[in-house]
């Protein structure tokens, strides 16, 4: 495996991931998406990748849950989801936290998402989603009723938007107890 500007390349992680782990279901080895099951516990870790390049030449990444995960979502990682199985759905963002009102909202790009979670009707049950991405920590629940475990994003200073409004779910300060977020789940 290559080092490419100091650590490993997407691809390079990739690669060594699946070298390490090789009981791991992959979606799309391109996009980044897999499950992974825990037979003892009956458990079914499902990880979602829900960013892809804006564009050529760019450092940006857009919201993207393309139809070849959405049909890899519903028809493999939770359509052979066994009776008395459960499923954790980890993702980095469903849910985004407004900036400035702490309201949630969701991208139309993710609302698929939530739909699929909402209409699941399979063998096994749903326990919840994991998502990173905002700066506060918080429990909500789909439309559907399934738990959203949203952790808080380990950044101690506000995020500005393009705009000039600055996050006001970040209220960490350097060199206290409050700089880190730590959560267990």
């Amino acid at each position: 495996v290559g080092i490419s500007n100091g650590g490993l390349t997407e691809p390079e992680a990739w690669y060594l991931f699946n070298s390490l782990h090789d009981d791991i279901v992959i979606g799309d080895a391109a996009r980044n998406y897999y499950y992974r099951d825990n037979t003892a516990q009956k458990i079914r870790y499902i990880f979602l990748n829900m960013y892809t390049d804006a564009g050529a030449g760019t450092a940006q990444a857009a919201i993207s849950f393309e139809a070849a995960q959405k049909n890899w979502l519903t028809n493999t990682a939770l359509g052979t989801l066994q009776s008395g199985w459960i499923a954790i759905i980890v993702t980095h963002t469903l849910y985004e936290v407004a900036l400035d009102t702490n309201i949630l909202y969701t991208d139309s790009g993710i609302s698929d998402l939530i739909n699929i979670v909402d209409n699941y009707s399979g063998a096994g049950e749903i326990a919840f989603v994991l998502q990173g991405h905002t700066h506060r920590d918080r429990i909500t629940s789909t439309p559907g009723g399934t738990k959203v475990v949203i952790t808080a994003c380990d950044k101690y200073d506000p995020w500005v938007s393009s705009s000039g409004v600055a996050d006001i779910n970040v209220t960490r300060t350097p060199g206290t107890i409050t700089e880190q977020a730590f959560d267990v789940v």
